[in-house]
């Protein structure tokens, strides 16, 4: 055992937990208005990489026509299947950045249409109290 690990950790006494008043839950004190809801850019990118997967899969596994076969400008399908994939993918992480960026602008607005209100509701109610 060291020295901290011996050490009780202060705790303070019951009355003492808030001071002026009663202990409040946590989940009673937080005004879910004010949390902001964000994308995970992230996510939002690795699905669109994943979708472009899915698509160049679908795409590779077309057969190629009959007068490419004849004059012989055909891929492999593995090597048809990488190249549609690097550029799909990478087309899709894009969307999914931009489309992660447009749910953010929306999410925003409707926040500070949402705050906005609030105060309007507040600057009301003290209004008509000082009348």
């Amino acid at each position: 055992m060291t020295q901290r690990d011996s050490e009780p950790t202060p705790q303070a006494p019951d009355g003492d937990a808030e001071p002026g008043g009663e202990a409040v839950p946590v989940g009673d004190a937080i005004d879910r208005r004010a949390v902001r809801r964000a994308p995970r850019y992230g996510r939002f990118i690795v699905l669109g990489i994943v979708l472009g997967a899915v698509l160049s899969f679908a795409l590779s596994a077309v057969p190629p026509s009959q007068e490419a076969v004849e004059t012989g400008q055909v891929l492999a399908r593995s090597d048809l299947f990488w190249l549609l994939f690097l550029t799909l993918g990478f087309f899709g992480g894009i969307l999914g950045a931009l489309v992660a960026l447009l749910v953010d602008r929306v999410s925003l607005r409707s926040r500070e249409r949402r705050m906005r209100a609030v105060r309007d509701d507040l600057g009301q109610g003290t209004a008509d109290r000082g009348r």
